[in-house]
């Protein structure tokens, strides 16, 4: 998979799994978005993950603004 594509195939998978809109992920959203992309670990490493995107401890992922900045369009637009 080529690297630039790589926001586009994020935010594709951030939108399919964002159940309620609020664009925001949940620990189980975020693992299943995961799952998505590709990307396959332990449950151990799974949490590791989520510990480590949920920077304020709320419960909720939020999209970092560098991967979330090309949700529009297509991978070969950007």
């Amino acid at each position: 998979m080529a690297l630039t594509r790589w926001p586009w195939i994020v935010c594709q998978a951030w939108e399919e799994v964002d159940d309620d809109g609020n664009n925001k992920l949940s620990k189980r959203e975020l693992y299943r978005a995961l799952e998505l992309v590709g990307i396959h670990g332990t449950p151990g490493q799974k949490l590791s993950v989520y510990r480590m995107a949920d920077k304020d401890h709320d419960g909720q992922v939020l999209p970092a603004p560098h991967t979330m900045r090309s949700r529009v369009g297509s991978p070969t637009a950007h």
